[in-house]
């Protein structure tokens, strides 16, 4: 196993192979006892196992030998208790978990699943359990009021991933503050698909190369080996969830990343007489009252009840005497998305996978697949809502909730959503823009689909990876593995023809000093580049988030030239003055213009860092 695999898995077809279990069914009564699990040299669980819950039981027990405390903690909070575990500090999380009801629906969801994937779900617990208590002394104590685990907890953290992902990329201001998760965190990632005609082996390729942070135990990804029975699958989860959510079995690979999809909208209501306004009338709230429990700093427990309130719309998670904020979101309606997870790693090849994606119980998630046969495949994935009108900038706001005409209640279909399969191109990508540049030349047109599907930008690091798989019409292994880490800053070549020739022209003899350094740089950020912490000083004083105008150019971005435009600086002399104070700052700070970039970029005192942020930077 290569250090590749360790956050980004690196897939060509035939990658996706991998050794055969040789066990063979067992009674079921003694399923439980039948996991085997090998650890390989990178930390990563590799479990055989006869049937699919000895596969549960085993994943459940590597990931509690893994992060025992830091997913009963995730449990916990799931649960809506975190402030009756661990005080005041999680009261606001609980409150609107149980606002929008994800901790109570649980057990419907449970309900809902076949009697086979329950086997697993409780089977996954089981294994969480049954380490817990062999090893008591792995958990700490303040974490042990979470057990025993229960196959609710699997859905109810899994329901507050997804929550969390949906008001990412919905209208998430007005929950920002309420619910302790990490907003201030923007998720990332990239995926490739390279089809046989632009691969020089035939073979097609995929690249899964997920960001997202190491220190939010939350968003980590957990990485394993699942082998049963006609079922082998490697790939990755996010800990504390109990499917492979990225990964390939010997047939076939997918990947995600996180997309635009708008899947969560936010309705202000004009509250009147103890309920609110809808199309002229007043409607009643439905109501209902929660007992939440609170830990005092002296250990004591006080109860306090949380009165919660559910309009047309959907949760009310804020009001006041005058007004309210509901929202409505199709993923708080889904029961079988863990199961969906499980039929994409059964599946043996694309028809298969297809028909699992086609349930539309993920509730987003851009999905890039390659497979064995040489399909290449790209879905922009998500449970639309079917809006009465208006485009993306619209549902990112809040909208009136006190007409019809801005209530939903039907989602896309499947057919509905943009997807290609086996471009001409011969390749498939997304870094998290919208679908408008899956491949190229552009195949998916905006004006073909509802104006509030997705907006038209792309991000400077899409571009870049655009940028590199244009270039190459025969793309090797070792080609996927330099566009996968490639450092090159895009953003350097669009501006140095304006700022460098005014930086130069600079009375400022720091300025001028700064100029010759970045026109020596390599435009690189490795370890030994010298100019990038000063260029990318620049740009964090420069630049701010705009979709199509991130740092003042002189040509925008212009979808009819996508990797071509932005250019240039519409004012090279204002860039040049910020060259100026922003070379002062480097200089006061590190001693040098020059330093280079693994000296302060860094993962540990002997990792140096490579690479940089990739918007705007590219």
């Amino acid at each position: 196993m290569t250090k590749h695999i360790l956050l980004s898995f690196l897939l060509a077809a035939l990658l996706l192979v991998s050794c055969k279990s040789k066990l063979q069914p067992i009674p079921e009564q003694d399923i439980l006892q039948q996991s085997e699990i090998l650890w390989d040299s990178w930390n990563v669980p590799h479990i055989y196992a006869g049937s699919s819950p000895a596969i549960g039981y085993g994943f459940g027990w590597a990931q509690m030998k893994s992060y025992s405390n830091e997913i009963l903690k995730l449990y916990g909070l799931a649960r809506g208790r975190g402030a009756e575990f661990w005080g005041e500090k999680y009261l606001a999380s609980d409150l609107l978990l149980h606002r929008v009801g994800i901790p109570e629906a649980a057990a419907v969801v449970m309900a809902e699943q076949s009697p086979e994937f329950m086997k697993y779900l409780e089977a996954f617990a089981d294994g969480m359990n049954a380490y817990a208590t062999k090893y008591p002394q792995e958990i700490n104590e303040d974490v042990k009021v979470v057990l025993p685990v229960e196959a609710e907890d699997l859905i109810r953290h899994s329901q507050r991933l997804f929550f969390t992902f949906a008001s990412l990329t919905g209208n998430s201001r007005p929950l920002v503050g309420l619910n302790g998760l990490p907003f201030s965190t923007q998720p990332g990632s990239n995926t490739i698909a390279i089809g046989p005609s632009r691969s020089q082996s035939g073979n097609a390729m995929l690249l899964q190369n997920p960001h997202l942070p190491l220190n939010l135990p939350f968003m980590r990804f957990y990485e394993a080996h699942l082998i049963g029975p006609d079922f082998d699958l490697y790939g990755a989860t996010l800990i504390g969830t109990p499917l492979i959510i990225i990964g390939f079995n010997e047939q076939l690979g997918w990947s995600h990343t996180v997309n635009t999809a708008d899947i969560l909208d936010t309705y202000l209501l004009k509250v009147q007489s103890n309920g609110y306004r809808f199309d002229g009338e007043t409607l009643a709230f439905e109501e209902k009252t929660k007992i939440i429990k609170l830990l005092r700093e002296d250990g004591s427990i006080v109860n306090d009840t949380l009165k919660i309130k559910r309009s047309i719309h959907g949760p009310v998670i804020q009001s006041t005497d005058s007004s309210a904020i509901a929202i409505r979101t199709p993923m708080l309606d889904q029961t079988q998305t863990l199961q969906q997870y499980w039929d994409m790693g059964s599946a043996k090849n694309f028809e298969q996978f297809q028909n699992a994606l086609s349930q539309l119980q993920i509730p987003m998630f851009t999905t890039t697949y390659a497979d064995r046969d040489g399909h290449i495949y790209y879905l922009f994935n998500g449970q639309i809502p079917k809006r009465p009108n208006g485009d993306y900038k619209l549902w990112q706001q809040t909208v009136a909730g006190d007409t019809s005409s801005t209530l939903w209640n039907e989602i896309h279909d499947f057919e509905d959503l943009p997807s290609l399969l086996d471009p001409a191109s011969g390749f498939v990508q997304n870094s998290n823009s919208p679908p408008w540049f899956a491949t190229l030349p552009s195949v998916l047109k905006p004006e073909d689909y509802p104006a509030y599907l997705a907006p038209e930008w792309l991000l400077p690091r899409e571009q870049r990876g655009l940028e590199m798989l244009q270039s190459d019409e025969s793309i090797s292994f070792q080609d996927l593995l330099e566009i996968r880490y490639s450092s090159r800053m895009l953003l350097a070549d669009q501006v140095f023809d304006d700022l460098l020739p005014a930086a130069r022209a600079s009375g400022d003899s720091l300025t001028r000093a700064a100029a010759k350094v970045l026109a020596d740089w390599d435009r690189h950020a490795n370890p030994d580049s010298r100019g990038a912490v000063l260029f990318a000083f620049w740009a964090d004083h420069s630049c701010k988030w705009s979709p199509k105008d991130f740092c003042n150019f002189a040509e925008l971005w212009n979808p009819d030239q996508p990797i071509t435009t932005p250019n240039g600086l519409a004012d090279p002399e204002a860039g040049a003055i910020i060259l100026g104070e922003v070379a002062r700052m480097v200089q006061e700070q590190f001693g040098r213009l020059d330093i280079p970039w693994g000296e302060v970029m860094r993962l540990s005192e002997d990792i140096l860092g490579i690479g940089a942020p990739g918007d705007p930077l590219g």
